[in-house]
């Protein structure tokens, strides 16, 4: 009688033992999917976000350039301003700005010192844009003194 209820006993530990290890291996998999799903949703709105940004760029670049085709300085200076501000270590957006400022201060007589103090920020930011950069510090040099 008490080898059948020792080999019960053990019988019930190794029962024991094994839905635990079962329940715990469960655990580990519905934390795992968990983990995954939530670490996926976050990703997903990342995205999302940055997609957001970059139409909110295209856009601001868009009506800028609509702007300075149109002459209108100050609402291109606007929109390029706006742009810089979702990617403030952009060239092409910096340029455009700077380029605006260079028709400001050519046309109207304004922001010329603007324009230089951006010329002179993005010949140190980005040196390999060197050349095309002193193309329009040669023209504010020679035509406004500065």
């Amino acid at each position: 009688i008490k080898a059948g209820f020792q080999r019960k006993h053990k019988q019930e530990k190794v029962l024991f033992a094994f839905l635990g290890l079962l329940f715990f291996l469960l655990f580990i998999f519905l934390g795992t999917f968990l983990i995954k799903e939530v670490l996926q949703e976050q990703n997903d709105r990342k995205q999302l976000n940055i997609q957001k940004q970059e139409q909110a760029y295209l856009k601001h670049i868009a009506f800028g350039d609509r702007w300075f085709s149109e002459s209108n300085w100050h609402n291109a200076i606007f929109y390029y301003k706006k742009a810089l501000e979702l990617y403030p270590d952009n060239y092409d957006s910096s340029y455009r700005l700077l380029q605006a400022y260079e028709q400001n201060c050519e046309k109207e007589l304004e922001d010329c010192a603007t324009a230089k103090d951006l010329l002179d920020e993005l010949l140190v930011k980005f040196p390999d844009k060197k050349s095309e950069l002193v193309q329009l510090k040669e023209v504010l040099n020679y035509e406004y003194g500065l």
